[in-house]
């Protein structure tokens, strides 16, 4: 593949938010699926990994993962849940929960319900459950869990963060995903998108609650920011049309004044509608990188007593 060439990374408009692939799949990693006409999910066994899809982690139709794990594990590893975009499928980080498992990390891609709307609380639940679930395997070290998640998912990613519950993570990825769903600068970045009957706040809290600030806040990562928090980087494209630099921003900004050590935001040469993802294989890979080495420091690195 020459490296200047342009390739667009798994990218749909979806009703509510919009979602991308960031890591590279030149080979076709993480298109492995159920062979035709199987109707129970098998794992699929690769040279060095294992992967399990569809399973339920709730009884709602929406509340199924796909398991991504190296085939031989040797004491507990590291784990990531990765979190698509709103009106996305699990499908879309499965290139990146291959990396991840190649990495020595169990990872897994949750599905979550959106629809009907109010997609909040139930969306964050389910986010919560799959996490749960995570941490609940033999193989996973629950006291080193990350979370990664672009738009709707990097939203979500930053509440497992943020928030206080028994398996908050302890390291974010937010791919352009919003912070604080006060700001006036988010609704005035892309009104038609965030005012529109069926997407945006309509779609996230329901027409009756769309306007209800104090709801907007508790539904907002910057509210529950304190020094207890996970560790995050953030990232958005130059070219971003639906969540403001703002979001980002304020996020960052509020972290460091309790103490954490946050990376400046990284913005990435992206073209295209939505979130811009449209990008060249350099620049995605460029991207992998920080996010792996993200995830490495704070989920590989063992402190010492």
């Amino acid at each position: 593949m020459n490296a200047c060439k342009t390739i667009l990374l798994t990218f749909t408009l979806a009703p509510w938010l919009t979602f991308p692939a960031y890591a590279a799949d030149p080979k076709g990693e993480g298109n492995q699926g159920k062979p035709k006409g199987e109707t129970k999910p098998a794992p699929v066994v690769a040279d060095d990994i294992v992967i399990e899809k569809d399973i339920a982690y709730g009884t709602d139709e929406k509340q199924k993962l796909d398991l991504y794990k190296p085939k031989t594990i040797t004491g507990k590893l590291p784990a990531v849940i990765c979190l698509h975009g709103g009106g996305g499928d699990k499908a879309s980080y499965a290139a990146a929960a291959v990396r991840l498992a190649r990495r020595g990390y169990v990872a897994i891609s949750a599905n979550y319900r959106e629809d009907p709307a109010p997609a909040y609380p139930k969306c964050l639940e389910d986010a919560k459950a799959a996490l749960a679930w995570l941490c609940a395997r033999e193989e996973v070290d629950a006291q080193r869990t990350g979370a990664l998640g672009g738009s709707a998912g990097g939203w979500l990613s930053s509440m497992l963060g943020t928030q206080e519950f028994a398996h908050k993570v302890k390291c974010a990825i937010n791919q352009f995903g919003p912070t604080d769903l006060t700001d006036p600068e988010l609704e005035a970045f892309n009104p038609t998108f965030w005012k529109s009957p069926d997407r945006g706040m309509n779609k996230v809290f329901g027409p009756d609650h769309a306007q209800d600030k104090p709801l907007r806040q508790q539904a907002s990562p910057v509210s529950h920011v304190s020094s207890n928090d996970a560790d995050f980087i953030f990232t958005r494209s130059v070219n971003e049309k639906l969540v403001a630099k703002s979001q980002a921003l304020r996020m960052i900004e509020k972290l460091r004044t309790v103490g954490k050590t946050v990376p400046d935001l990284y913005e990435f040469n992206g073209e295209g509608a939505g979130h811009a993802t449209k990008m060249t294989a350099d620049e995605a890979l460029r991207i992998w990188k920080i996010q792996q080495d993200f995830l490495d420091k704070h989920l590989k690195t063992i402190p010492i007593p």
